[in-house]
């Protein structure tokens, strides 16, 4: 029984991951080992696979995981296991956007976290706005309080997790909420 090589984890989103390897030899069946960084295999039940593909999707958000594989040719003919091969999850992408106590000026900005990210940047700008030609701003909690809108104005804004130098979630919205007339001195 040959052992699979070209170990690859591909289609990483926060939750899942495909993990897939090339046969060297006439296997039909696979097992794998998958857990967090460094976990003990001999504590893990290998997982049967009957191609080489697997989707794992029990993953959690911004984790760092390694996984194992071996061709399995018959009871008592099984390859050795290749590995570890690494991968870690992207940030959750977050969701319930809310605009809440809106005047004619400000309004706040909050949603719900669905990874482990304990930092976001938000964009915003009038309905229908370029997003790329805007920076974002960095918030560190949930919540974000505009003061410098427009009265009777139509906004759009979006939100994304960002859990470290290269790991931030795809950007979530647009979302939209508009400013009240404002009242005249």
């Amino acid at each position: 029984c040959g052992i699979p090589d070209s170990l690859l984890a591909f289609n990483i989103t926060d939750t899942l991951a495909s993990l897939k390897w090339k046969e060297t030899g006439v296997a039909a069946q696979w097992q794998v080992r998958f857990g967090l960084a460094g976990f003990d295999t001999l504590g893990v039940v290998p997982v049967d696979v009957f191609n080489d593909t697997v989707l794992i999707d029990t993953l959690l958000p911004s984790t760092a995981y390694e996984w194992y594989v071996r061709s399995y040719c018959g009871e008592g003919d099984s390859s050795a296991w290749n590995g570890p091969a690494a991968f870690s999850t992207s940030c959750g992408v977050p969701d319930s956007l809310l605009a809440f106590n809106i005047t004619d000026t400000l309004a706040s900005l909050k949603w719900k976290e669905t990874g482990v990210a304990a930092q976001w940047q938000v964009r915003f700008g009038l309905a229908g706005f370029d997003t790329l030609g805007v920076v974002p701003v960095d918030v560190f909690n949930d919540t974000i309080l505009i003061d410098t809108l427009l009265p009777s104005t139509a906004y759009e804004w979006y939100v994304r997790s960002y859990c470290s130098v290269g790991d931030s979630s795809v950007w979530a919205g647009p979302a939209a909420f508009s400013t009240s007339c404002g009242v005249p001195d």
